[in-house]
């Protein structure tokens, strides 16, 4: 985190938030998902290809995470997720995501440290399209029982299969704080990130800078549990464009804001709706474009 439909494909590879329980030293989960979802505006970002058409496609996901307790200290994470979109109309758009994942966290009296790596293989129209090898080295810790802080350094080197160019190495910082109420039921996120990318071809080398808020609500509802999350992003960028004769410059604004909503309906069944809206602003006319993402799928963890 965070698909010419909107493939989000240089998704956003950060490590999730979340707490076990330290009843036992090996824990999994297995989620699986199917759901209808809606696109207006069928975009690859990657490729700065934006169509005006709209199409609805069918979506899976699978994923398995396991975490192992090796010490009181050391933590070992790892997993696989598969995602594909199968577009109706217009199947150019079809995408098929596979990701790996591994990480290890030492806990430090006062804090603590890890290092991650990501792999993610992201198919196009049932031919290879971007691999994605993502390295991150962070540091973690409670400024009180209900704040937490999450920094980390991340380098990335993505591979264009038809368009080798656009081949490159991304090199960011991450920073995040959580706080927590209610007992841990709710929690509001805020974070801030830059990126530089320097690609092949120089016309696609670009900076970046990034922010994020988020708002998370757990409580009960029809005596099942209930989830509302609402999400706020920020994107500037600045592209140096050599193809030119001319100093001048690309820069990009995107602002996205989404709901979800999850709620349990039977044993480990639930139902999640999400929407999304974007608008993205580009100093390229044919980058200017707004674009809502709706989604409600049926999910099963095991």
């Amino acid at each position: 985190m965070k698909a010419t439909c909107y493939v989000p494909i240089l998704f956003s590879l950060s490590a999730a938030f979340y707490c076990v329980g330290q009843e036992s030293a090996f824990t999994y989960e297995a989620q699986a998902k199917l759901g209808v979802l809606n696109n207006s505006t069928l975009v690859v970002a990657e490729l700065d290809q934006v169509s005006n058409q709209q199409d609805v496609a069918l979506t899976m996901n699978a994923k398995l995470a396991g975490q192992w307790r090796a010490t009181s200290a050391l933590t070992l994470q790892g997993g696989y997720s598969f995602a594909r979109k199968d577009f109706q109309a217009f199947d150019s758009y079809d995408l098929d995501l596979h990701q790996l994942y591994a990480d290890a966290q030492y806990d430090f009296a006062w804090f603590s440290v890890g290092v991650r790596h990501d792999l993610a293989k992201a198919i196009l129209q049932d031919e290879a399209f971007l691999s994605l090898n993502q390295t991150s080295i962070y540091a973690a810790k409670y400024l009180t029982t209900t704040t937490y802080l999450r920094s980390a350094l991340i380098y990335k080197d993505k591979k264009f299969d038809s368009m080798a160019s656009r081949d490159a190495t991304n090199r960011g910082v991450d920073l995040n704080l959580f706080q927590f109420f209610a007992g841990g039921n709710t929690m509001l996120a805020f974070g801030l990130s830059g990126e530089q990318e320097e690609a092949l071809d120089q016309q696609f080398n670009f900076n970046s800078n990034s922010l994020n808020s988020s708002v998370l609500h757990k409580f009960e509802l029809f005596g099942q549990a209930s989830q509302v999350q609402l999400d706020w992003r920020y994107r500037h960028s600045t592209y140096k464009d050599s193809a030119s004769n001319t100093a001048t410059q690309r820069k990009d604004i995107q602002q996205s804001i989404e709901l979800q909503w999850q709620q349990a309906i039977w044993r480990k069944m639930s139902v999640v709706a999400k929407v999304e809206y974007s608008d993205n602003q580009s100093s390229l006319p044919q980058l200017n474009y707004a674009q809502t993402i709706s989604l409600i799928e049926l999910q099963m963890t095991f």
